[in-house]
C-alpha cells in the first residue's frame, strides 16, 4: 500500500510540475508573439484554459484578450473557444450570469 501511495504522489507531482512548465512556456511565448492571428488566438485560449484550476481571474484576462483577437478573425471557431474559456473561468469564480452568457 505505501508503494502505491508513493507512485500516486509521484505521478501527481510530475503532472503538476509539467503543467506549470507548460504554462510558463506559453506565457513567455505570449509576450513575444504579438501578431493578431489564429496562432495568437489559440495561444491565448491555451493559457486561459491552463489557468482554470490555479487562477481563474488570470484565466479570464487571457480569455478576454482571446475574445478580442478572435472577433477579428474569419474562422469563428477561435471566438467560440475564447468564449468557452471565458465561461469556464467565470464559472470557477462563481460569476454564474457571466458564465451563462459565455458558455
Amino acid at each position: 500500500m505505501p508503494r502505491r501511495f508513493a507512485l500516486f504522489f509521484l505521478a501527481v507531482f510530475a503532472a503538476v510540475t509539467l503543467q506549470g512548465q507548460q504554462l510558463h512556456s506559453l506565457l513567455n511565448l505570449e509576450k513575444t508573439y504579438v501578431k493578431d492571428d489564429s496562432i495568437r488566438a489559440k495561444l491565448l485560449y491555451d493559457i486561459a484554459r491552463r489557468y482554470n484550476a490555479t487562477d481563474p481571474a488570470a484565466g479570464m484576462k487571457f480569455a478576454e484578450k482571446g475574445v478580442q483577437v478572435s472577433a477579428r478573425l474569419t474562422d469563428k471557431k477561435f471566438l467560440a473557444n475564447a468564449l468557452s474559456a471565458l465561461g469556464s473561468n467565470s464559472l470557477l469564480q462563481a460569476d454564474y450570469p457571466k458564465a451563462l452568457d459565455n458558455y
